[in-house]
């Protein structure tokens, strides 16, 4: 099935050889990731293209960051600078910034690496069209060894062909810090990198879209970086994520239901706040459906005495409709329309199925979760609490 038939796809806009190579930096900010660093740096330097600089900022790390880093400072294509303290992210990123001198910038994640034709497919994207002002792929994992690395497997399958959809029609929203492209001069126009900002990547892809321009996707080109492998990593990185949208809905609430930004301002934004809203709503009705239901099944128990003879006499089919439709309606509904969409996702980018458990646990239960990291991010932003960037 190929839902893009009547679009353009990444491939027919941008298949010609480049002429030249025009430079490229690549801005790579690290902090305490000794464990991935030098794989990062050694896929920048791999990659093929050959007017290409990589500017490493170690942001204060307290690990052998840097030291692993500093084994790359005989090569010429490579700076490398140091804070003598953690100053944030997009502190970083704006120092590596005002060292880059070339007609595009890519910002790559410490924790992530890149491949492939991906810099010439971003180049030839911009170059096709002004009014381009950034280039993101898809994001894969680097590794899949956890439980909950597969089922962000399968998150991520779903992100991207979403994403690839949104970049057709003008409304995606978001250039990620795991690899975007840029024209060096445009985003030095808009000021740099937010260095307050929890979410700098979707904060700067904001300011692009209310500059009028587009963010486009090179789908069949891949990014790949590191998954948090436990629950409490993926908890801390979601709940950072859903705060630095909240922040930057309300910074730029301007832009929601405005016309002068088309599609964007009517359509995608006020979509994303209603999400996370019913996330939440969903949340508790179904967590409230559960106990209704599980009240009812404790009460058939009691009635039974808790005797072993007793248990053959409930009605179990009876009981299992006591759990409300509140449950089993949004559920039903939702299970189908992403298992749907998700047969759909892998089929367009050739990603093959491997684990049904993972799927089964996705579908069943990461939708409950999403609501417990926007609930959490909504109490940590009505209390103000510090957050750093990881």
């Amino acid at each position: 099935m190929n839902v893009y038939r009547n679009m353009p796809v990444e491939e027919e806009l941008a298949e010609s050889e480049l002429e030249k190579e025009p430079p490229v930096s690549i801005l790579m900010p690290a902090y305490n990731e000794e464990n991935v660093v030098e794989r990062a740096i050694e896929s920048a330097l791999s990659v093929d293209y050959d007017n290409l600089s990589v500017v490493f900022v170690d942001d204060g790390s307290t690990d052998k960051t840097l030291e692993k880093a500093r084994k790359y400072s005989g090569r010429e294509e490579i700076k490398i600078i140091e804070h003598s303290q953690n100053q944030g992210k997009g502190k970083a990123l704006n120092t590596a910034l005002e060292n880059a001198e070339s007609e595009y910038t890519i910002v790559q994640d410490a924790d992530s690496e890149i491949e492939g034709d991906v810099i010439r497919k971003g180049v030839n994207k911009l170059n096709a069209d002004e009014d381009t002002g950034a280039v993101m792929t898809s994001i894969r994992p680097l590794e899949a060894e956890t439980f909950v690395q597969k089922m962000q497997i399968i998150e991520y399958t779903l992100t991207n062909f979403y994403r690839n959809l949104m970049s057709h029609i003008k409304i995606l929203d978001m250039a990620p810090g795991a690899y975007s492209m840029y024209r060096t001069r445009h985003i030095k126009e808009l000021g740099g990198f937010d260095e307050e900002n929890l979410t700098e990547d979707l904060e700067l892809a904001w300011r692009i879209k209310k500059d009028g321009k587009s963010i486009e996707m090179a789908f069949h080109e891949s990014a790949k970086t590191e998954f948090p492998r436990t629950f409490k990593a993926l908890y801390g990185q979601r709940v950072r994520w859903a705060r630095g949208f909240i922040s930057n809905a309300y910074e730029k609430r301007d832009m929601f239901f405005n016309d002068d930004y088309g599609w964007f301002g009517k359509f995608q934004l006020p979509s994303q706040l209603i999400l996370p809203i019913f996330s939440v709503i969903g949340f508790w009705m179904i967590a409230a459906g559960l106990w209704e239901g599980l009240r009812a099944l404790l009460i058939d128990i009691w009635a039974t005495g808790f005797s072993l003879p007793g248990f053959g006499e409930l009605d179990l089919y009876r009981t299992a409709l006591n759990f409300p439709a509140v449950i089993y309606v949004p559920l039903i509904a939702g299970v189908s329309f992403s298992a749907l969409e998700l047969k759909v996702a892998y089929s367009e980018s050739d990603t093959k199925f491997r684990d049904a458990l993972p799927l089964l646990i996705y579908f069943g239960t990461f939708f409950m979760v999403k609501g417990v990291f926007w609930m959490a991010a909504i109490l940590k932003e009505l209390g103000r609490s510090e957050e750093v960037w990881s």
